[in-house]
C-alpha cells in the first residue's frame, strides 16, 4: 500500500539566511502603496498601524488601515515619532528601512536572531537605546556590540540584553562608565542584563551601573 503525502504538508517556513535579513532590511521599497504592501510581514505592518493610530493625531473617525496608502498616512504624520515595538517573531524585514527610527524594541525573535540583531543596528544605529531582549544574543554577537559602541563612541543610550546567551559580563569594563563622566565619548547610561540562559554568568565588577 502506499502513501501518498502533499508537498504542502511537509512545507515548513523557510529559515531566514543572515545574507537575505540584511537584503530585504536595506531593499527599496515603492512607498505609494498600500501599507499591506509597503510591508509584507503582517506583524511589522499590524504593529505599524497600531503605533501610527496611537501617536499621530487623523481627523476623528479616520484611523489609517492597512489599506491605506503609506506615502500619504506619513505626509499626515510629519516628523511624529511612532515608537514601535516589535515583540512578536517577524519572517520578512522587507520595509523596516523606512521606519527603522521609529522603532525602539525589538523583542523574543529567537536564537536564530542572534546576528542579524548586530547587522540592524549597524544598518540603522537608531534611537537611544539597543533592545534586544529574547533574540538568542550570544556572547560573540554582544562583543560585537561592544566593539561597534567604542568604534563609533556611540554614548548615552541604554541596553537592553535580557534573556539571551551572554556568559561574561566583565566585557562591559571596557565601556561602561558612570552617568556623569564620558571620558572617552561613549556608553550606556542604563544597561539591562537579567536572565541569561547558557554558561556561567561573570557579573560586572566594579562599575557604576548594576545589572537589573
Amino acid at each position: 500500500m502506499q502513501t501518498t503525502v502533499s508537498v504542502n504538508t511537509l512545507a515548513v517556513s523557510p529559515i531566514l539566511t543572515d545574507q537575505t535579513f540584511k537584503q530585504q532590511i536595506t531593499a527599496d521599497v515603492n512607498p505609494d502603496r498600500p501599507i499591506r504592501e509597503v510591508f509584507p510581514d503582517p506583524v511589522i505592518a499590524s504593529h505599524f498601524i497600531d503605533s501610527y493610530n496611537h501617536y499621530v493625531h487623523s481627523p476623528a473617525g479616520q484611523k489609517v488601515t492597512l489599506d491605506a496608502n503609506y506615502q500619504t498616512a506619513m505626509a499626515q504624520a510629519s516628523n511624529t515619532l511612532l515608537y514601535m515595538n516589535i515583540p512578536e517573531k517577524v519572517h520578512d524585514w522587507t520595509g523596516v528601512k523606512l521606519i527603522a527610527r521609529n522603532i525602539a524594541i525589538i523583542s523574543n525573535q529567537g536564537d536564530g536572531f542572534d546576528k542579524k540583531a548586530l547587522i540592524y543596528y549597524q544598518a540603522f544605529e537608531t534611537g537611544n537605546s539597543i533592545n534586544f531582549s529574547n533574540c538568542g544574543i550570544t556572547q560573540s554577537t554582544f562583543e560585537g556590540f561592544l566593539d561597534y559602541m567604542r568604534e563609533h563612541h556611540i554614548t548615552r543610550i541604554q541596553g537592553n540584553f535580557e534573556y539571551n546567551h551572554i556568559s561574561d559580563f566583565s566585557w562591559l569594563s571596557n565601556i561602561v562608565v558612570n552617568d556623569n563622566n564620558y571620558p572617552e565619548g561613549y556608553g550606556f547610561y542604563g544597561f539591562f542584563g537579567a536572565g541569561q540562559t547558557k554558561g556561567h554568568i561573570k557579573p560586572m565588577k566594579d562599575l557604576g551601573h548594576r545589572l537589573k
